[in-house]
Formats: C-alpha cells, sequence, structure tokens
C-alpha cells in the first residue's frame, strides 16, 4: 500500500510502524511551522526513519494515487473532510467532524444532555478578570478552554489565596495578553469527588459500530498507562453507557478513527464523562502497533468502512513513557542498550540519522517502553525491567516509579465495579 500520514509530530511511531518493515510505502507530513516563520523543530520528527518517507510540501504526493490517508491526531481534521469528499473511493482514516467533540467543550456537554448521560454543572465564564472573580467564591474549581491546550491545560484552582500565591491569574494574564485575556472562554465545574478515573481508548468505523476489541485502561499523570482488552460488546457497564449512547454521532459524523475518552466513576453508579479526544492517546497509544498485529490492515479497513477484527494476542498491556527535561534546549541522543528490544522501544516525536534516534529540541518525550501479557502484574514488571533498555541526559526515572501506583488504582476500579 501506499499510505500518506497527516500529523503534528506527536505520532511518528504509530505512523511508521504503517510500513510494516519495508511492506508499504509510508509519506509522513508535518507542518513546518506553528508560528509566521517555519521552524525546523517541527519539521524535524519522523525524519531519517527507515522506512518512511518524510515529506516537505503536501503536493510531493499525488492523493489519488495513495491507497489510504491517515491523521491520529485531532488536528488536520478539516483536511480529512476535505479529503473524504473528493476522493470518496480512498481509505481515509481520522475523526472529521469527530474534531468537534474535544475542541468544544461546552458543546460536549450540551450532548451529554442530550444523550441522557451524567453532567456535572458547570459554569461558563468569559475572561480572566471574571475567573478571578468567580474563583474568590468558589474552591475546588477545574478550568478548561476550547482548542488552546498548549495555552492551558485543564487547571485546577483550589483556592483564591493559594492561586494567588501560585501567580495563576498573572501567568494566564501574560499568556493570554490584553485582547483574548479579556474575552477568552472558560468553561468552569467543581471537583468531583471520585477516586476513579479510567478510560476507553478504541476504534469506531462509520456503518460498522466500534471494532472488536477495546482498550480499558487507567493513565497516571499523563504517564505510566496500564490496560486490559474487552470485547467490544463487555465493557464495563458505565463505559458501556456512554459508547452506545454517542454511536448514533459518531454515525452522523461520519466518524472513522480512534477515539479515547476520560470519565469519573461514582460509587453511587453515576459516571461523568470528563475527556473525549477525537484521536489516540498520547503517549500510551505508542503501544497499538506492538498490540495490534494486523495494524496496517485494521486502519485501512476503518478508512474504508470495511469489516475487520483487531489482532489482539495478550489480555493486558502497559505503556512507559520516558521524558528528558534537557530536551527543552537540546537534541538529545537516546541511547539504547539492547536493539533487539527495538519492537517495545516506540518512538513518538523523534528524528532519526538513519541509525541513531534523538530526541527533537523542545520536545520532551524520548521514547515509550510498551509491553503485554495476560496478567497486569507481569506487565507492570516487564516495563520495570525495560527502563534500563534505555538512557539519555536527563532522564526522569520518576515514572517508573508511578508504575507503583497501579496495584491501588485498579483495587479502588474494582470497588465501583471495573473488573481488571
Amino acid at each position: 500500500m501506499k499510505i500518506l500520514c497527516l500529523d503534528s509530530g506527536i505520532f511518528v511511531g504509530n505512523c511508521a510502524a504503517l510500513a510494516e518493515g519495508g511492506k508499504n510505502k509510508v509519506f509522513y507530513h508535518t507542518h513546518s511551522t506553528s508560528s509566521p516563520f517555519p521552524n525546523l523543530q517541527n519539521f524535524a520528527p519522523g525524519t531519517g526513519y527507515e522506512h518512511i518517507k518524510k515529506i516537505t510540501e503536501m503536493n510531493e504526493v499525488d492523493l489519488a494515487d495513495m491507497d489510504m490517508v491517515v491523521n491520529l491526531d485531532v488536528g488536520r481534521n478539516d483536511e480529512i473532510i476535505e479529503i473524504k469528499k473528493k476522493y470518496p473511493e480512498l481509505s481515509v482514516v481520522g475523526a472529521g467532524y469527530g474534531k468537534v467533540l474535544e475542541e468544544n467543550r461546552e458543546g460536549l456537554k450540551k450532548w451529554l444532555k442530550v444523550l441522557g448521560l451524567d453532567v456535572q454543572d458547570y459554569k461558563i465564564l468569559y475572561g480572566i478578570d471574571a475567573l478571578e472573580e468567580y474563583s474568590k467564591n468558589n474552591t475546588d474549581i477545574f478550568v478548561k478552554i476550547d482548542i488552546f491546550r498548549q495555552s492551558m491545560e485543564t487547571l485546577k484552582i483550589e483556592s483564591y489565596e493559594k492561586a494567588v500565591k501560585e501567580q495563576t491569574f498573572i501567568k494566564l494574564r501574560k499568556e493570554f495578553g490584553n485582547v483574548f485575556g479579556k474575552n477568552i472562554k472558560f468553561i468552569v465545574e467543581k471537583k468531583i469527588d471520585s477516586e476513579v478515573e479510567i478510560g476507553i481508548d478504541c476504534f469506531f468505523s462509520s456503518g460498522l459500530d466500534y471494532l472488536n476489541k477495546v482498550f480499558i485502561g487507567y493513565e497516571w499523570h499523563k504517564g505510566p498507562y496500564i490496560c486490559k482488552v474487552a470485547d467490544s460488546d463487555d465493557m464495563p457497564k458505565q463505559i458501556d453507557e456512554t459508547m452506545s449512547a454517542f454511536i448514533p454521532v459518531l454515525e452522523k459524523m461520519d466518524y472513522r478513527g480512534p477515539l479515547s475518552t476520560e470519565e469519573l466513576i461514582m460509587k453511587d453508579g453515576k459516571h461523568y464523562l470528563i475527556d473525549f479526544c477525537a484521536r489516540l492517546l498520547s503517549p500510551g497509544s505508542a503501544l497499538y502497533p506492538y498490540a495490534i498485529k494486523n495494524w496496517a490492515d485494521a486502519l485501512y479497513g476503518i478508512g474504508k468502512k470495511e469489516y475487520v477484527e483487531l489482532d489482539i494476542p495478550f489480555k493486558f498491556y502497559g505503556a512507559l513513557p520516558l521524558f528528558s527535561e534537557e530536551a527543552k534546549e537540546d537534541y538529545i541522543f537516546i541511547d539504547i542498550k539492547d536493539r533487539s528490544k527495538l519492537d517495545v522501544i516506540r518512538f513518538g516525536s523523534v528524528c532519526s540519522d538513519g541509525k541513531d534516534f534523538y530526541g527533537v529540541k523542545g520536545l520532551q518525550g524520548m521514547c515509550v517502553l510498551v509491553a503485554g501479557a495476560d496478567k497486569w502484574q507481569d506487565v507492570i514488571d516487564k516495563l520495570k525491567e525495560l527502563n534500563d533498555a534505555v538512557n539519555f541526559d536527563g532522564k526522569d526515572d520518576n515514572y517508573v516509579n508511578m508504575l507503583n501506583k497501579f496495584p491501588e488504582i485498579i483495587k479502588k476500579g474494582e470497588a465501583v465495579g471495573i473488573s481488571f
């Protein structure tokens, strides 16, 4: 197959795996700028990989000559929408119109109400002054914005006094400036008292429903990810209620691709969808090409709306992302101690000289270690052992220590009916 991957630079490893060691020809495109001026660091991810061709301009490929176009991120879905229209016979993977489920947070809340799902009370505020005033009389609030995640990820304000000490409002005014600081839209809600946050990571193809297998998993602080593989018709009750409700919405949007959710599960049976990602989980989804043995064929079927089953041999999988603080300022050489383990050392936003791999300056993610087994404790043990397989300047070993949190996390999930 000839495959064009449209990406932001995050899912290089997932795209490179589509080449299947040279069996398929993969063209990989990222925009060379996130500002008015071209930036080498934006272009760098994916450069030098053995089995993919990094292209600078979209006109370097003829879409009519491609077998598949893939977008695994939420960005670039405007292009996916147009490609679907212009090339109806092409296999096209991407959320398309489904991007709105991630990018419009208030809209998602409204959909949840229409679909009869549990929705936490929320408030819409415009401008930093309004947010600051609201926080004077409200504690333990979570604040989000639409689309611009790099400008502000989910913000927690425990109290006005603490926010002032941490210079929260000063930082926000510096980030958004005088123009946007006056009218930026904040979605604000009170803290939901739950000890269990779990998500589903799966694939949907319009007309075919969710694919046969799904990943039900826990992610700890944007770090390690441990999941079990379940049949799509045997999801935990709370998650099944959410995903079943969204089927007609995804059908209407001609959704063909990956999605990832986060839900808070309550002891009283209620459950709150707090995030809908119209893309792959990141960085945990680095395990997909390792876990899904028919990775390229599966995506092709999804994009063509043709029936396909995921071939996943193990019951449990895990991913351990590794980061370097020093990558903020430099390209970082990734020292692979045992190159026979390259199948379980998955690279993301890195570049290569054809032999060695380097973290891209400005991007802290170096690689993700992955493992599979029929017992979740074995997955954790394998990931701990793999930690010694790579080394690099500024390596943060705290992430491997986070794996020790999962027995307790899984136990709390069991208490609310999430069987692991």
